[in-house]
This record gives C-alpha cells, sequence and structure tokens, in this order.
C-alpha cells in the first residue's frame, strides 16, 4: 500500500513518499541532486540508503548509510542532519525530532519481517494490515495500548492471530473473508 512519483530531469532527480514506506539507494550524481518529499518534509541527500514511511500523522525517515539533511518549512533555518544508524520524524506540524533509528526493524523490513520493540498493538495491526486483504480490526477499548516484542512476517495475518492468541491471551473471530476482529481475553 505504498505509492510514489518520480521526476527527473537534467538537473534535479526527484521522488515524493505520497504514502506507504521505500528503501532509497541513491548514486551520487555531481551537479544532479537527488530529493525526496513526503508529507511536508524534504530529504536531500548525496549518495546514501535510507527509507521514508509516510504514515498519516507523521513521517519517519531511517538512514543507512551516508548523510542526509531532512527540513520543513516549519523545522527553521538550519536542516536536522542525519548520520548512519539515526532517524527522524516529521511530525504533522512540521516538527523534525531525531533520535537513534531501531535497525533491527529497518533491515527486517526489506526482508519482508516487521520487528517490533514494546510497541503499541494498534501500529502492529496498522502495518500488517498494509500486506494483506485480510484486515484486523481491534474489537475493544484498550488493546490498542498493548505493548508488542516480536518478529512478524508482513502479511501473514494467521501467524500474527496464533501469536496474540498464545502470547498475549487475545481472541479472533474471522467476521468474513477479509476481516478478523480481535478481542480482550474472555473473563471467567
Amino acid at each position: 500500500n505504498s505509492s510514489i512519483a518520480v521526476r527527473y530531469t537534467d538537473d534535479r532527480r526527484a521522488l515524493t513518499v505520497e504514502r506507504g514506506r521505500v528503501e532509497i539507494d541513491v548514486a551520487a550524481q555531481p551537479g544532479r541532486p537527488f530529493v525526496t518529499y513526503a508529507a511536508n518534509g524534504t530529504i536531500h541527500d548525496i549518495g546514501t540508503r535510507f527509507q521514508v514511511a509516510h504514515a498519516a500523522d507523521h513521517v519517519m525517515v531511517t538512514l543507512l548509510e551516508g548523510e542526509v539533511s531532512v527540513e520543513t518549512p516549519e523545522s527553521g533555518p538550519a536542516p536536522t542532519v542525519l548520520k548512519p544508524g539515526s532517524q527522524a520524524r516529521i511530525g504533522a506540524r512540521g516538527d523534525v525530532v531525531a533520535a537513534n533509528a531501531d535497525l533491527d526493524a529497518a533491515y527486517g523490513w526489506t526482508r519482508g519481517e516487521l520487528v517490533f520493540k514494546n510497541r503499541p498493538l494498534a501500529d502492529l495491526v496498522g502495518e500488517m494490515n498494509r500486506y494483506s486483504t485480510a484486515q484486523i480490526r481491534l474489537g475493544e477499548r484498550g488493546l490498542d495500548g498493548i505493548a508488542v516484542s516480536g518478529v512478524f512476517h508482513a502479511g501473514d495475518q494467521d501467524a500474527l492471530i496464533k501469536a496474540l492468541q498464545s502470547g498475549w491471551s487475545l481472541r479472533a473471530e474471522r467476521v468474513s473473508e477479509r476481516e478478523i476482529v480481535l478481542r480482550a481475553p474472555s473473563r471467567r
């Protein structure tokens, strides 16, 4: 569920991440910069490898190799410069916050693995739903904040359901061929 637009001219290479996630491996071409746009953020690079994940309310830029700068109209005069192993979160209001990246998660994604370390169940379900026609829905309040850790295969909803039933005692109800509802453990 990713969408990009590419525009190359003689003096500029540009990619717009409209939604979803991409990994970009850029060859250096002096005099022909590569620029990536996502939401209100602009990422400038010079021969590097990085990932951009464009979610509904933020953009995450993870640098794997090289160097990039991240800026928005609201982020001030000095762009945020990332070094390998760091990431920047661009908020909906244009704020840019840099931090260390979870490189296991970044590299796992390229192998079809979603690596989660103490992240909300709502995030895991949202990410898994991007890779499957069978959509999981949280059927009760309070399930969204359950902390989840593990390595999950993107799009394998059945394996995820088994893990959630086993590790978190959640119940799953297949409402239709394309919808699965998660519920809290039954109280006896």
